[in-house]
């Protein structure tokens, strides 16, 4: 399998607001097709340092590369133009039609008005808009997950290779949050981007990313993946961060895959016709095991892959078992 390429390198980059350090000397990579998601609390320099990869904020000190090449040798219109950008408060148009608002970038590049007119509906779809049903609508009439929905079309619209999102989904209702999330990940597996994405929330964090970047005052105090992070946090710092919720992230983190046994199970849910998930993925986590259990009250899951085929049985007793080892 070929290693995957660098696609944005931060090198010792700082950035001042008058006297006071914004982001100090901070170096992080971003590789091709990779989440990173910088986290941390308010004030700690994550916008900053996305808004110097797109250049709404100019580094004070140190470099930024997009495929090895220096974001300041770069026009910087058409270096906004060539990367995706959502934002918390997503920034639509309010005059604009909703294919309008997905379309502006295509057009402000020229594109053959077919070619455009394809494109929105593409990727209305894409994010779970009817195209027919929302191409002619205005902002102010859809719910703000759907505008935050033509947000995420907006960005793709142009098929950028980088996608930077700023607390893409902080100011959605809990519900609405999951379901993007959700989405964000299947998206995510289908589009290959590379995205570099802000959050303050650890468990958003560890559902989305890669790997993850948290910072502090300025500086990253520790970069890895989720589950690197929160099984040997870096630190004060990160252990005070991830606070009491480092058990519940590790069930998020360990998938069924792990806990899975081929061996049949005597006692199998129903067949879905209640409403209730009948098995669950190899992918799916320990959290959701604890969820299927409950609901279910069987001794055993099923597990299947994507293509719908069995492939295994998660019981009971070996997610207990993980949860109190011996």
């Amino acid at each position: 399998m070929p290693q995957a390429r660098q696609k944005i390198a931060v090198r010792n980059v700082s950035r001042m607001f008058g006297d006071a350090y914004a982001v100090k000397d901070i170096s992080f990579e971003v590789m091709e097709g990779e989440t990173l998601v910088l986290i941390g609390t308010s004030g700690c320099g994550k916008t900053t340092t996305m808004k110097m990869i797109n250049r709404l904020v100019e580094p004070t000190g140190g470099t930024i590369e997009i495929d090895g090449r220096n974001v300041r040798e770069f026009d910087v219109i058409g270096l906004r133009r060539g990367i995706g950008y959502v934002i918390q408060s997503v920034g639509l148009f309010p005059h604009l039609t909703i294919g309008r608002n997905v379309s502006v970038v295509p057009e402000l590049l020229h594109w053959p008005r077919e070619k455009v007119l394809s494109r929105v509906d593409e990727l209305l779809s894409m994010v779970g808009l009817e195209p027919d049903l929302y191409r002619d609508r205005f902002p102010a009439e859809l719910s703000g997950g759907q505008q935050q929905r033509v947000g995420v079309a907006r960005a793709l619209a142009a098929d950028p290779p980088v996608i930077l999102m700023d607390e893409p989904f902080g100011a959605l209702d809990p519900i609405t949050r999951e379901q993007l999330q959700d989405e964000f990940l299947s998206l995510v597996r289908r589009i290959g981007k590379t995205i570099l994405f802000v959050t303050h929330d650890i468990f958003e964090a560890a559902r989305i990313g890669d790997r993850l970047a948290v910072m502090d005052q300025g500086r990253i105090i520790q970069c890895g993946t989720p589950r690197e992070i929160v099984e040997r946090p870096a630190g004060g710092f990160v252990r005070n961060f991830l606070g009491g919720h480092r058990f519940q992230l590790s069930l998020l983190l360990t998938h069924l895959g792990e806990v899975m046994t081929t061996e049949p199970a005597e006692e199998i849910a129903g067949d879905g016709s209640d409403g209730r998930p009948d098995h669950l993925r190899a992918d799916s986590t320990l959290l959701d095991a604890l969820n299927y259990f409950k609901e279910n009250g069987s001794d055993a899951i099923p597990i299947r892959n994507h293509n719908g085929k069995r492939i295994g049985f998660v019981r009971r007793k070996a997610v207990c078992d993980w949860i109190r080892p011996a």
